[in-house]
């Protein structure tokens, strides 16, 4: 995102890999407002200090189920500050505890409160706040303006809170700076939603990560109010110029475009990872499958304080993903992401009270926001004439329904990818009458021509992408780096093919590569990686620690460097983005044979999977895929890095990895969270 672009950014939010346990104090509250899906409130289950020690002592003992090395311990309630004593003491006791254990968790902690506000100025509770200050974050929940809020968040005898808690905001902002609030949005108030969040802006609450309620509540007008409402408040920012100043979540730029596999096979909510307790020791897999937050079913429980953490009960969540609860017209969504799901609110409203029944109840919402999420990014490109967040994800989705073919114009070439080019008795050059086949084969089969070699002569092939050694200030050029060359480089996008024997130049190399762009991706591959030793895989690591490094030091400079081998996880499903070869990308030789990638025509000739005059063989290429779905289901380590030539070669199967893979991708991965969490804290 721009640099000086805030609207719509939450990635600060993205929090260090942390157990969450959760303590329900109390479920009683002064407020009962109406949207809350706390429905059972009352004030008679409050919990106990002995219940709460007694969970602590289970819950640190148990490392095998809460191994981060970083906690959250969450008050809620009802409102916990009903309960401010028992916290107090509840946290004294969790920091006495973890201290003399020596457990990770006596300095990697943080309580979090979520609060009505009522009581914040409460003596006892602003002397917890100075006593664990550096180590608490404290939410008020403020919906908007005065009307919005005392429309909702109301008292028992239905009297409006909004000056009882406002008068509370200056003092929170101060002693805790930049704090968001979370505003709630449903039926009868979303007209109010413009004048709301300008109205927490107006507070100096800058950061407000709103949302509207899962529950299906909407009738046919509220999606048009809530989008007009939305298009309102997007020409006010951009109006008044408050891009860079303020942000609320509706205007993510991420949201409103379809998912692809990967991103179905990624979890949505940490329940199951997380654990809540209430007042009773009763073990939940979070806040939202409590008896008193449950309309229709009773509490899902997965443990309680004798028997503990039933872990069948827990099997459920740890195949909770997009694709296991989402039907089929929400996989099949063109604007799917960044629409949300609870799996407390799916176990509610679901038919046989399976957390596998994805609720669709704000799919028109959702829609709706979209379009106006659109609207703003649209405007803020009109008004400041630059690239946008949004367009950059538009473009890299669209980059993802791409299909690519390889054409292999002369086999005197450098290795563009993880192979060496073996020497032959005679070289092959496609003629000019070859090259015109091949790109018109794959223009007919709806694949994107990929020209490796030199056409830099050739005026009719200037606007393919070309991959080549030849120097060439084309941006659409990829130039091609032996490890041992001299590297003299013009281009933004490179690759440099890495020997075992220069590993220990890769700092230098692409520091070198990187020199005067303000954006550069440099491609490491490894054509020998089969013949690392450990003390080679130890160099690779240092190495990787001092491309981080540079990277970070780009970023100070406002530039952008990506590494292939630190940008292409996913971070959410430890995974490595693959190539796409034998999906999304295809390679056909001078032989005018088709192959997986240009690897298998220089090293297994023999296992082409068709040719330019018949096709793709997808008989034979089912045959070469057939045990992916059981390999990707029964051996995640072994398919994570995808190189499926670097399988074959190593291990004679297509989706079977190394060791030394598995090593050196379960590095990578390490790596690429530490470089995301540096790049976002």
């Amino acid at each position: 995102m721009e640099s000086n672009v805030r609207m719509g950014d939450f990635s600060s939010y993205e929090a260090e890999e942390a157990n969450s346990i959760t303590f329900s104090l109390t479920q009683d509250c002064q407020l009962r407002c109406k949207y809350c899906y706390m429905v059972g409130k009352n004030n008679k289950n409050r919990m106990t200090f002995d219940v709460a020690k007694k969970s602590i002592d289970y819950i640190l003992q148990k490392r095998d189920l809460y191994s981060c090395n970083a906690v959250q311990w969450e008050f809620i309630g009802g409102e916990p500050l009903l309960e401010i004593e028992l916290m107090d003491r509840i946290c004294d006791y969790i920091k006495q505890k973890t201290f003399l254990l020596g457990h990770p968790w006596a300095i990697n902690y943080m309580f979090n409160i979520s609060t009505n506000g009522l009581l914040y100025d409460d003596e006892r509770v602003q002397a917890f706040i100075k006593k664990n200050k550096s180590h608490l974050s404290v939410g008020i929940s403020l919906d908007g303006n005065k009307e919005k809020n005392d429309n909702q968040r109301v008292y028992k005898d239905n009297k409006g809170s909004y000056d009882d808690v406002v008068k509370n905001v200056p003092l929170w902002l101060e002693q805790f700076p930049g704090a968001s609030t979370k505003a709630t949005f449903s039926h009868g108030d979303i007209h109010l939603l413009k004048d709301s969040i300008i109205s927490l802006w107006d507070l100096g609450i800058e950061e407000v990560s709103a949302n509207v309620v899962f529950e299906d509540v909407w009738d046919e007008q509220d999606p048009v109010i809530f989008e007009e409402q939305l298009k309102e408040l997007a020409d006010y920012i951009i109006d008044n110029g408050l891009w860079d100043k303020y942000n609320v979540r509706f205007f993510d730029p991420s949201i409103g475009f379809p998912q692809n596999s990967d991103e179905h096979e990624g979890k949505f909510c940490g329940a199951g990872k997380m654990v809540a307790i209430d007042n009773e020791g009763t073990f939940y897999p979070c806040t939202r499958f409590m008896s008193f937050t449950l309309n229709n079913k009773p509490g899902l429980k997965i443990g309680n304080l004798i028997k503990g953490i039933d872990k069948n009960k827990l099997k459920a969540f740890d195949h909770l993903t997009i694709k296991t609860i989402s039907p089929k017209k929400c996989l099949e969504c063109e604007v799917a992401s960044g629409c949300s799901s609870c799996s407390g609110h799916n176990y509610d409203e679901s038919k046989y009270g399976s957390v596998f029944e994805r609720a669709t109840g704000i799919c028109e919402m959702h829609k709706a926001n979209v379009k106006a999420c659109d609207y703003f990014w649209e405007r803020y490109k009109q008004v400041t004439n630059c690239e946008s967040e949004r367009d950059r994800i538009r473009m890299l989705k669209k980059q993802e329904k791409e299909k690519f073919l390889q054409i292999i114009m002369s086999e005197d070439i450098k290795s563009t990818c993880n192979y060496e080019i073996k020497n032959k008795e005679k070289t092959f050059l496609m003629n000019d009458e070859q090259l015109k086949e091949s790109i018109e084969f794959a223009e007919n089969n709806d694949f994107k021509p990929v020209l490796i070699g030199d056409v830099l002569n050739k005026e009719q092939y200037k606007d393919y992408i070309n991959i080549t050694s030849t120097d060439s200030k084309n941006e659409d050029v990829i130039k091609v780096y032996k490890s041992e060359d001299e590297i003299v480089n013009n281009n933004s996008n490179i690759i440099i093919n890495i020997r075992k024997k220069d590993i220990f130049k890769i700092h230098q190399l692409v520091e070198i590569a990187s020199k005067g762009f303000e954006y550069v991706r440099v491609n490491l591959m490894f054509s020998d990686l089969e013949e690392w030793t450990s003390s080679d895989v130890e160099e690779y690591k240092s190495q990787l620690d001092k491309l981080m490094d540079l990277t970070l030091e780009k970023k100070g400079e406002d530039k952008v460097l990506e590494i292939n081998t630190l940008n292409n996880v996913n971070p959410q499903n430890n995974k490595v983005y693959s190539c796409g070869a034998g999906k999304e990308l295809f390679a056909i030789g001078p032989n005018k044979k088709l192959y997986l990638c240009p690897a298998f025509y220089f090293n297994y000739e023999y296992l082409d999977i068709g040719d330019i005059k018949t096709g793709i063989n997808y008989d034979k290429l089912e045959i070469l895929q057939r045990n992916i779905n059981k390999i990707k289901n029964d051996d995640k380590k072994g398919v994570c890095k995808k190189c499926i030539y670097a399988n074959k070669k190593q291990t004679n199967e297509l989706y079977l990895s190394s060791e030394i893979q598995e090593l050196i991708t379960d590095i990578e991965i390490k790596k690429s969270k530490e470089l995301i969490e540096q790049l976002i804290g």
